[in-house]
């Protein structure tokens, strides 16, 4: 067997097809070798001889070329052809119908049967129906054309070492396909239960579909994927099953005909409703051959992508409000900034006409302007900090009435100019983890824009409350309030809203969303109710979490 190894090739270099061909070729070489033994033996006609021994070259040759070189298909059908006409001429040379040419060309029909693909043994074996047919119509018409054996041993003699090289080369042939069949279906056998074993712990989806997109197999991932038991899906097409939107079933059923067609992998992207939900998958599909290199089936493996397709949404949604936002505080910077460049040019050419109390007022605006600009400034270059984490967080015990004290403090003299009442409605025991930069600029963003939308003579209420889970601040007010229409603007970045007050205040609208990013960096939420004509509520948690990881 190992002499045969050698001859037919190794099983990992080489196919079955190829290695069955090889062997196939090998025999030739030696049955040629033998007929011209035998034709030599009982002095057949020298054209019969000439015949043998041309065949055993020419298949050395082609044995050489598949070999070595490693291309076999080009020469299968040619070799058949040839083999089977010089059968025929060696018919008419070597006695006919009382010759044993028939066997052998016999053995080179089997030889022929194993090595073609399926689809064309109909022409083999049509071709040597038709070659008998016309060496019998020779035979029966011009009897003259054949030329006989030289003597009744001869023919004998021809026909007993033929039946026996015949039926050995046939008997080692058979058991080696039949050797190499049983190897192949262990081979195949042992891959099909890695590729289970694989399959049944990977992450992903794993399933095969048949020519009518029908799933063959779906490994656990899958099902679970979908939601559905292994009755549900083998034997059933997505349309039948899970796909019910109708354009995501053609569009998948077209690239699973793409692969079968092209014999080419293909990739996509589809979407499926599951047990939570609507999901989002990375599918590769690959062929899968058979023994003539058709594509038997297509195995699709699916990775889930829901995350990631939403992290793209959110990416994309946050360049999208950063772009406005960059757009809406262009507009905010350019308008004090071209104030400026007006006063300013009207002084550099008027001047000498402007007397001490106009000079004055001017002086106020653009300091009233600058003051503006340079809060804005000083805003963007807060949240920008806090957006790219370069405000350092230093969560720490801290009392709320400090806190409360220490805005009152700041924001004092803007409640006496508008006679605001502020109560302080929270426990004088309260305390909260939190960091204290942060929070202060909360409550005193929060605080100001209560005393800015208030009224004056009006009212604005602290209070504090604490929870299993939280330290819950608000700040209530009985001002203007606020449309209902520009609530959900309040902490969106790509609408940046700015309102006077009720002394024609003016704020940098960057207020809120500072407030909602320290907020959520103490592991809680913000959020306001309000009504026209009646005033707002601004509520913000701080989690109590933040004191036992200080670090977060």
């Amino acid at each position: 067997m190992k002499f045969f190894g050698k001859i037919t090739g190794k099983e990992e270099n080489l196919s079955l097809e190829h290695r069955l061909f090889l062997t196939t070729i090998f025999v030739g070489i030696v049955v040629s070798l033998l007929a011209t033994f035998v034709s030599l033996l009982i002095s057949s006609h020298f054209t019969a001889i000439i015949i043998a021994l041309s065949s055993a070259l020419l298949l050395g040759i082609v044995y050489y070329f598949v070999k070595i070189r490693g291309n076999y298909k080009a020469f299968v059908a040619p070799i058949i052809l040839l083999s089977f006409t010089g059968v025929s001429l060696v018919w008419i040379v070597d006695g006919g119908i009382n010759g044993s040419n028939l066997l052998i060309a016999f053995v080179i029909l089997v030889l022929g049967l194993i090595i073609v693909p399926n689809k064309n043994k109909k022409y083999v074996i049509s071709l040597f129906i038709t070659l008998v047919i016309v060496i019998y119509l020779i035979q029966r018409y011009r009897p003259d054309l054949i030329t006989d054996f030289s003597s009744e041993t001869a023919r004998w003699t021809d026909s007993i070492i033929t039946a026996i090289y015949s039926s050995l080369f046939l008997f080692f042939i058979i058991r080696f396909v039949h050797g190499s069949y049983n190897e192949e279906r262990k081979r195949a056998k042992d891959n099909e239960l890695k590729f289970k074993a694989l399959s049944e712990n990977s992450q992903d989806s794993i399933a095969r579909y048949d020519r009518q997109y029908r799933h063959t197999y779906i490994n656990k991932a899958g099902l679970e994927q979908r939601g559905l038991s292994m009755d549900q899906l083998i034997g059933k097409t997505y349309r039948e099953t899970v796909m019910t939107d109708e354009e995501q079933a053609r569009y998948y059923e077209e690239d699973l005909e793409s692969v079968f067609v092209t014999k080419q992998p293909k990739n996509g992207q589809y979407s499926l409703e599951g047990p939570n939900g609507r999901a989002f998958y990375d599918c590769r599909l690959f062929p899968e051959f058979n023994s003539e290199n058709e594509v038997d089936s297509v195995l699709a493996v699916s990775r889930d992508i829901t995350d990631l397709k939403q992290s793209e949404f959110e990416l994309k949604e946050l360049n999208t409000d950063k772009d406005r936002f960059i757009s809406i505080l262009g507009h905010d910077l350019k308008n004090p900034l071209y104030t400026l460049l007006g006063i300013s040019e009207l002084f550099a050419e008027n001047l000498q006409n402007y007397e001490t109390a106009e000079i004055e007022d001017v002086l106020k605006e653009i300091n009233k302007t600058t003051r503006i600009t340079i809060e804005l400034l000083e805003d963007i270059l807060k949240w920008t900090k806090a957006q790219s984490g370069k405000i350092p967080f230093k969560p720490q015990k801290l009392a709320f009435t400090d806190i409360y004290e220490n805005i009152i403090e700041i924001l004092g003299p803007n409640t006496l100019a508008k006679n605001i009442k502020v109560n302080r409605l929270a426990s004088d025991a309260l305390c909260l983890v939190a960091d204290r930069d942060m929070l202060l600029t909360t409550m005193r963003n929060l605080l100001s824009n209560a005393i800015k939308f208030t009224k004056s003579g009006g009212e604005i209420k602290i209070s504090a409350e604490e929870s299993p889970d939280f330290v819950s601040v608000s700040i209530s007010d009985n001002g203007i309030g606020i449309a209902p229409r520009d609530l959900d603007k309040l902490f969106k970045i790509s609408e940046v809203h700015t309102t006077k007050g009720t002394a024609e205040e003016k704020g940098t609208g960057l207020g809120l969303l500072l407030c909602k990013e320290f907020v959520e960096k103490h592991g809680g939420e913000i959020s306001v109710e309000s009504e026209l004509g009646k005033g707002s509520t601004f509520v913000f948690t701080i989690s109590k979490s933040i004191a036992e990881n200080p670090d977060t």
